[in-house]
């Protein structure tokens, strides 16, 4: 799917991270009243990323800026359009997120000797 183009007064972010929240969970469930589901379908309220295209009339924000996104249906995705109001500067403390492999699932060999015959 391509990415969304931001309109006047969005921003186009990339997700580098995703809160998964408790509502997520009972809204994918079905536990919890919602409107109809559409596809695709935008799940994910809160997130994390980097400004890659502004749209016209953003003032305050520049392309590379990290931003928090807040209130935000489809933040799930891996690029989204949001409008400026939702979204807050990180400051630099803020660590970007690293990337850890599941307990669950194990790391490839690493050489041919390592792999099951």
């Amino acid at each position: 799917m391509p990415d969304p183009v931001p309109v006047r007064g969005e921003a186009l972010v990339r997700i580098e991270a995703a809160g998964a929240n408790p509502i997520d969970a009972k809204l994918r469930g079905g536990k919890r009243p919602s409107a109809p589901i559409t596809e695709p379908r935008p799940v994910g309220f809160d997130g994390a990323g980097v400004i890659e295209v502004l749209g016209e009339g953003v003032d305050g924000f520049e392309v590379g800026d990290r931003v928090a996104i807040r209130d935000t249906l489809g933040t799930y995705a891996s690029a989204i359009a949001v409008e400026v109001d939702k979204l807050v500067k990180l400051p630099d403390a803020v660590t970007r997120p690293r990337v850890r492999r599941s307990a669950s699932r194990p790391a490839p060999p690493t050489s041919p000797s390592a792999r099951s015959p």
